[in-house]
């Protein structure tokens, strides 16, 4: 996951949170709870204006 946050605010545009399963996974509970532990231990430095999700490996299952 990455993001933009607003520069008015803040000198660093973008920031990213790599998001990785030890196994293949079928349904994205199990991806939805990874990305809600890992963005509450962060803090963003700025209002975020926009989010994009991208799947970098996939496998069929």
């Amino acid at each position: 996951m990455s993001w933009q946050v607003d520069a008015r605010r803040y000198t660093a545009k973008e920031g990213a949170l790599v998001l990785r399963t030890a196994e293949p996974t079928p349904g994205t509970e199990h991806l939805q709870r990874l990305l809600a532990e890992r963005l509450n231990q962060i803090t963003l430095p700025a209002p975020v204006l926009g989010l994009r999700l991208r799947s970098l490996e996939t496998q069929v299952l």
